[in-house]
């Protein structure tokens, strides 16, 4: 479960991600996947507790506590998530109570991530990664501007760069991606994603349910689809702008969609030759 929340969560890229519990709960880190960023870099940094022997007699919360004020500190993080382990689980250590104290004393959102290895598997852990962002993360900040084709981005990792291709793409259409969760994604537009027009999904298994959760919370609707392959690729834009248009959008949209496939269809087809 642990492995899995990190693996959701951690591409947000300007937020320092924190494991309290012992050095080895840091095997499975994006440190060394290529996840790529267009601004901050603190999610290729591996952070924790490092709880010793004498942390299992005295408990972990002080060493907690002070690694979040020298984090806080040395990176001026827009956040800090703090991961629950299973040492610091079967400890005791109440992580949500100890974020709270923290956010307050340094005026910083800390969150708490209670994912302990043992609460089950990889998709466990993805589940809690959506619980934690709907109830502690999203709906918190307002955005300071807001457009009827505002989406949120859902389930892309941004491994080589796919988000900020795709983004380059629609920003040319008209179309602002609000949100992008979790790959490349900003803590405040996570945070504002409850102000988008429409989700788009790309992976039932990343964030799994946070779309259809989005709709029965704030009334998003969201549409499934895929950046891979000419044919699915096309489908989603389509889809994209025409549901955009249904919920406000200039209709101008659908024939810009049009015009960049025409054009990119003919590219492809040169290319194949």
């Amino acid at each position: 479960a642990l492995r899995g929340a990190k693996l959701a969560l951690q591409p947000i890229t300007d937020v320092m991600h924190v494991v309290h519990g012992s050095s080895g709960c840091l095997g499975h880190v994006w440190s060394s996947r290529p996840t790529q960023s267009s601004d901050s870099h603190l999610h290729r940094l591996s952070v924790t507790t490092a709880l010793g022997e004498i942390d299992l007699v005295m408990g972990g919360t002080q060493r907690l506590q002070t690694l979040l004020d020298r984090v806080a500190g040395e990176f001026a993080p827009t956040g800090i998530f703090v991961y629950q382990s299973c040492l610091t689980a079967m400890l005791g250590d109440d992580l949500v109570s100890e974020c709270q104290i923290a956010s307050k004393r340094l005026n910083l959102p800390v969150i708490a991530i209670d994912a302990p290895g043992f609460a089950g598997g990889k998709q466990k852990g993805h589940q809690i990664a959506v619980k934690t962002l709907l109830e502690q993360v999203i709906g918190n900040y307002e955005p300071a501007i807001t457009t009827h084709t505002d989406i949120n981005l859902i389930g892309e990792f941004n491994v080589m760069g796919e988000v900020e291709a795709f983004k380059k793409i629609v920003n040319e259409l008209g179309i602002r991606i609000l949100a992008s969760i979790p790959g490349d994604g900003r803590f405040s537009d996570i945070a504002s994603a409850h102000r988008a027009k429409i989700s788009l999904d790309l992976c039932s298994q990343a964030m799994p349910g946070l779309a259809e959760r989005l709709y029965d919370t704030y009334a998003i609707p969201f549409i499934k689809g895929s950046l891979y392959g000419s044919k699915p690729f096309a489908d989603t834009l389509k889809s994209l702008a025409a549901q955009l248009v249904l919920t406000g959008a200039d209709e101008q949209l659908n024939t810009n969609v049009e015009r960049f496939l025409s054009t990119e269809k003919k590219q492809f087809a040169q290319q194949l030759l």
